[in-house]
């Protein structure tokens, strides 16, 4: 079957690395077997190399924010696009997507994925119809990582098409290069996971023998002091090579060292066993993948150095020296670009395939089928379903207390059409779905840093736009609050909550996660750009860091007073005089109407006075610490300026007679 693909060509916009290098060779093999005629590249600023037989669209350089969803998608409906595929974390509005993963490097390794990069990668992944990864491994990081083992992710593995260089070829390049010595060759950067101190330490260890070799860098910038010193009177040089060159450096190696503690793929790997260069490598992640039998890999653990020594002194037998470069150019006859490119051929027909089927299949048949875990339990709304885990309380908690959890849904039917709701706190989604069946028109960015909640608040969004294309959810795995707090998350049953860590010795991390917050400013400004006017509602349910939040949302506050919707719950003393200080700055905002509501969504009260919500805190604090009969636990609190007062008091009032009519 014939269909429009549109692929972002957004990487050639950053660099030049290996991804630009793997789809440079796919658009390649797509003109040489005819699959290009129905391809269409988005050229973002001009950066990309032009291949003929290939239709491009110019466009402008990426930028984060909505608008640059819209554009994508606003491409893709020109040119009628069944499928769209980015070269990096880029996304449309409804088109079906194809996401290839390369790695889970920043969140197997524990980076801040609160950077914008990162965010975009946790969107795209959210909003993926499929996925195609270049490893087994990869495949299997990714399904453990969305705690999905039976998500469907294709295997499309990276090809090479380097060949040794002729021997004169090589004595150029060490000539240009000024490589008298045999060397030994570092490729990428030297820092964090590619570990090349390891291969230093190794080296540290042939003592007056380092005299005898260079050793040549293939990742730029000055070499580290450190390393400098372990590797002694050896000549250590640094490159930055072109294909041409890196071919002529792997073909005249002693070895290549790559002693990466995690790869996605390990292309270098692959590359140089194609250039008759024996490989040191680690046994970790995929590079036992990519290397088979080929290099001499060391077991990363106490005797590392060691090992890597040994293997430094046996590349340096004739013998052993020719087994590897013989199983090495085996190895990499394994891996061709023609097989990648027909491989993500079919994962694209698959995609559009499930789309279509998708499509004409209504958006609740067979809901067990799309449950993320087979206990789950499943919720359906008027217009959309989710599934919740087993043991999430909600359902029981709205089977029990008639009115819990349903004003949101009153409020969202309030808000203007096309306006931004932030639902920070948004656990499995329960709320968003609810607030998109009564308002489908809003966009809404939802917010959640614990890992097993953002799963399924991915694949219940993901379960919003099987039925609904337009949907507008943008998601964000982050907590959230004044920058630079740390914080474990605790808690069951469908709740958790923070607490916060002093540094790494504090008894609180117990082997936990933590999780370092962001401004809510910040994820406001990463996701809208200048279009913070859009923003009508921000709700916060974070169990008892709600001041928290707000507190770091004072700029969204004071340029566009959005509705407010939050839960207040102390625990200790220091909170309940944060909601009191959170309801006094609110007061000097402009936030002259409060509505509350009590723990079970039964409206308690309407006032102007802050000091009167006040009141009622220390009454549920009596309630809470000082012995009195526990009646509450805690209240929400709907808050406005004069300008929303009468939305809000709509809102309420179709709440009211909701409940009078159950």
């Amino acid at each position: 079957m014939s269909f429009k693909v549109v692929i972002d060509g957004v990487f050639f916009q950053i660099g030049r690395s290996g991804i630009a290098r793997v789809w440079t060779q796919l658009l390649q093999q797509w003109v040489d077997n005819g699959f290009a005629r129905q391809v269409v590249v988005i050229d973002r600023a001009r950066s990309m190399p032009r291949l003929p037989g290939i239709t491009y669209v110019d466009a402008p350089a990426f930028a984060y924010g909505d608008h640059d969803r819209r554009l994508v998608q606003a491409i893709c409906d020109q040119v009628q696009a069944q499928v769209f595929i980015s070269t990096y974390y880029t996304l449309p509005v409804s088109t079906p997507s194809l996401m290839m993963v390369h790695d889970l490097i920043p969140e197997l390794l524990g980076w801040d994925l609160s950077e914008p990069m990162w965010q975009q990668k946790q969107q795209a992944m959210a909003y993926a119809t499929r996925f195609v990864s270049v490893s087994h491994n990869t495949a299997k990081d990714l399904k453990a990582y969305l705690k999905r083992p039976d998500l469907p992710v294709d295997v499309a593995q990276n090809g090479c098409d380097f060949q040794p260089a002729g021997a004169q070829a090589v004595q150029d390049f060490r000539e240009r290069q000024g490589l008298v010595k045999p060397y030994f060759l570092l490729s990428g950067s030297r820092s964090d996971y590619k570990n090349a101190v390891l291969f230093f330490r190794a080296f540290a260890l042939l003592g007056d023998q380092r005299a005898e070799y260079t050793i040549l860098c293939t990742g730029g910038g000055a070499v580290e002091p450190e390393l400098l010193a372990l590797a002694g009177p050896a000549d250590v040089r640094v490159g930055i090579l072109s294909d041409q060159d890196m071919v002529c450096a792997y073909s005249g190696a002693q070895a290549l060292a790559y002693p990466s503690t995690y790869e996605g793929f390990g292309l270098p790997v692959l590359e140089a066993m194609a250039c008759g260069c024996p490989v040191i490598s680690t046994n970790a992640a995929s590079l036992p993948e990519v290397g088979g039998d080929a290099p001499l890999y060391v077991n990363l653990g106490a005797h590392e150095a060691e090992q890597l020594h040994a293997h430094l002194l046996a590349v340096r037998q004739p013998a052993v020296r020719a087994a590897m470069v013989a199983k090495g150019l085996r190895q990499a006859g394994l891996f061709r670009w023609d097989q990648m490119a027909q491989q993500i051929q079919a994962a694209l027909q698959t995609t559009v395939n499930e789309a279509n089927t998708q499509l004409h299949r209504p958006s609740l048949d067979k809901p067990a089928m799309q449950k993320l875990h087979p206990t789950d339990q499943w919720i359906t709304y008027d217009h959309c379903a989710i599934a919740l885990p087993a043991d999430h309380l909600l359902p029981h908690y709205q089977q029990q207390h008639k009115f819990y959890d349903h004003f949101l849904p009153h409020l969202a039917k309030a808000l203007p059409q096309g306006s931004v709701a932030i639902d920070v706190g948004a656990n499995c989604g329960d709320t968003v779905a609810a607030m998109f069946d009564t308002n489908p028109t809003l966009s809404y960015i939802c917010v959640e840093p614990d890992q097993g909640f953002y799963a399924y608040l991915a694949h219940n969004s993901a379960l919003i736009r099987q039925s609904h294309p337009q949907a507008d959810l943008r998601l964000v795995q982050s907590l959230v609050g004044k920058q630079g707090t740390s914080a474990v998350l605790t808690g069951g049953g469908g709740s958790k909550r923070a607490l916060a860590v002093s540094g790494e010795d504090d008894p609180a991390l117990q082997g936990a996660s933590v999780h370092r917050s962001i401004s809510l400013d910040d994820i406001a400004t990463a996701q809208l750009g200048d279009q913070l006017q859009r923003i009508s509602l921000l709700k916060s349910d974070v169990d008892g860091f709600d001041h928290d939040v707000l507190a770091s949302a004072a700029r969204v506050l004071d340029q566009v007073k959005p509705v407010l919707f939050f839960e207040c719950q102390a625990t200790d003393e220091a909170q309940l005089a944060a909601y009191k200080a959170c309801l006094s700055s609110l007061a000097l905002q402009g936030y002259t109407r409060f509505w509350l509501f009590d723990n079970y969504g039964n409206p308690m009260l309407s006032t102007g006075d802050a000091q009167a919500v006040n009141q009622l805190f220390d009454y549920i604090w009596r309630q809470a610490c000082q012995g009195a009969t526990r009646t509450m636990y805690y209240v929400d609190i709907l808050a406005t300026h004069e300008g929303n007062a009468a939305l809000a008091e709509t809102a309420v009032q179709s709440y009211l007679a909701a409940m009078a009519a159950r």
